[in-house]
């Protein structure tokens, strides 16, 4: 999935990318012992958002382990949050998908913390989305995540985010860093309204 049109695709061995399909199964093994697959469940629109959920064998027959929420605005943002079933397995989050993160939408090649020095399609991903990577850099200003906010900035990114994410009792501090860092960094508005529409969408499964 990409901002270029928010749509998920996959695709089996060397076969060619599809679109997923609602409530679908992906990336499951080839043969008889079921080991993992992922579940994509879709609210289509321009707000839509996006729950992929990790199904594993385990010890108890077959469970979900984790919730991937993702909200997107074709031709803009899309920003994600992973949630363990149990509370004991975030320790496994890390890179960006870690809570806290303060680099969370507006993720470039210049930050070195998460830079991977392969090739999009090496890594798994398609051609297509690698060709939109690049569009995006040539065509869009630099944004630099290292850069300090000031605290005049940071306060106002808080105004943005308080505003569109509700009470502040009601969020989770980790969640609310990650919004007030994407708008301090020059995401604007919007990534504050993604937040908002993750942050329900992920209440609206079961999961704070």
């Amino acid at each position: 999935i990409t901002a270029d049109d928010c749509q998920w695709r996959a695709r089996k061995g060397n076969d060619e990318w599809t679109a997923v399909k609602n409530e679908e199964v992906v990336a499951v093994p080839d043969g008889n012992d079921y080991v993992s697959g992922f579940i994509v469940t879709k609210k289509e629109g321009s707000k839509g958002h996006n729950h992929v959920l990790l199904n594993m064998q385990t010890k108890d027959g077959k469970a979900d382990v984790a919730v991937l929420s993702v909200s997107c605005r074709p031709k803009h943002h899309l920003n994600l949050q992973m949630v363990m079933k149990q509370r004991s397995d975030a320790k496994f989050i890390d890179g960006q998908l870690k809570p806290a993160r303060n680099a969370s939408l507006l993720q470039t090649s210049s930050d070195s913390d998460f830079s991977i020095k392969s090739t999009w399609q090496n890594l798994g991903g398609s051609a297509e989305a690698a060709a939109y990577f690049r569009r995006v850099d040539e065509n869009q200003p630099h944004f630099s995540l290292l850069a300090i906010c000031s605290e005049a900035d940071e306060d106002q990114a808080k105004e943005t985010c308080s505003k569109h994410l509700g009470p502040m009792e009601g969020v989770d501090e980790a969640f609310l860093k990650d919004c007030i860092s994407d708008v301090c960094h020059g995401a604007g508005e919007t990534a504050a309204e993604l937040a908002a529409e993750l942050l329900a969408s992920t209440r609206a499964i079961g999961i704070h």
